[in-house]
């Protein structure tokens, strides 16, 4: 199972429901703890993650204060309560007041608790815009569409249209629930999601991530979890477990990839992964390639391997 995301932030919420004099009843104030950013530099224009089940956002209709029933009056603004921010509703349940929510925040700071404002109860909202991800992210997928529809199935929240097309004759049971939301059980002989070729040749820098969950590593493939171009290939990126049983025994139980860009030939790192990351638990892994420098593997935000070139 995979699960495309960017980032994740536990957050404070300050659950004290508020009039507002506008065309929204009320308001919550969200706090994000400094403490929980990475770095020690702010961060601009930060694709955040907002996950909360909340009793006050069910829908009017089943109890709650949210007026529609897919969310369209919910909307998230900076501290002032006047600058609107641009948000991408992932899912929302208004009989239950879950909500998943990515949330451009201006700035992130590393040192000071950053505030924003979550608004809801407008029985005359138009929605707000999405632009949340811009066209440098090649594609950012939530993989939490049905696998089974006409395709492209799984949509991509960016500018670019790199929609993603199933593979493997997916069906509705695929879709279950993750780490974020819901993502997809691969079946681990042809279940894929392509999308169309992007090229990063003659980027300085560039990363790629997703969260996963192995449970079982038994067997004689190569489980792939993204690939880009063949091994061998130049510009080609792939991240794989070998399984258990393969006839290689040095690739046997490895969390492995394998990058190859125009200057040199194939790199090749990995790290044992059958106590480690085949566990039936959710793991985050970034591939990240530093301008003309290194390239590096982190899993759950701990560097486990790095590709000089």
């Amino acid at each position: 199972m995979m699960k495309k995301i960017t980032f994740l932030l536990l957050l404070q919420v300050v659950f004290t429901a508020m009039s507002q004099p506008s065309d929204h009843n009320y308001y919550k104030t969200v706090t994000i703890n400094s403490s929980q950013v990475s770095g020690a530099s702010d961060f601009t224009d930060f694709p955040m993650l907002f996950s909360v089940t909340d009793a006050d956002l069910i829908s009017v209709a089943n109890g709650g204060h949210v007026d529609f029933d897919d969310g369209t009056d919910i909307l998230f603004t900076s501290s002032d309560g006047l600058t609107q921010l641009e948000h991408e509703i992932e899912s929302y349940d208004p009989v239950t007041g879950s909500l998943t929510a990515w949330v451009k925040v201006p700035t992130l700071g590393s040192a000071v608790d950053t505030d924003i404002r979550m608004y809801y109860g407008s029985p005359c909202a138009t929605g707000a815009g999405s632009d949340v991800w811009n066209s440098a992210y090649q594609a950012v997928l939530h993989l939490n569409q049905d696998p089974s529809s006409s395709g492209p199935q799984m949509l991509d929240s960016t500018p670019n249209g790199n929609d993603g097309e199933t593979e493997g004759a997916m069906a509705s049971g695929d879709l279950v629930d993750t780490k974020i939301g819901q993502g997809l059980s691969f079946d681990e002989v042809d279940d894929a999601v392509s999308i169309p070729d992007f090229d990063y040749a003659s980027s300085n820098a560039f990363s790629m991530s997703f969260w996963f969950n192995v449970a079982d590593n038994t067997g004689t493939a190569y489980q792939y979890m993204f690939s880009h171009g063949s091994y061998g290939v130049v510009n080609s990126l792939n991240t794989y477990f070998g399984e258990a049983s393969l006839s290689i025994t040095d690739d046997q139980g490895i969390l492995k990839t394998i990058f190859q860009d125009n200057n040199d030939a194939t790199s090749t790192d990995g790290l044992d992964a059958t106590a480690l990351y085949a566990d039936g638990n959710w793991h985050y892994y970034v591939f990240s390639v530093a301008p003309l420098g290194t390239s590096r593997v982190y899993v759950d935000g701990v560097e486990i391997a790095n590709i000089p070139f």
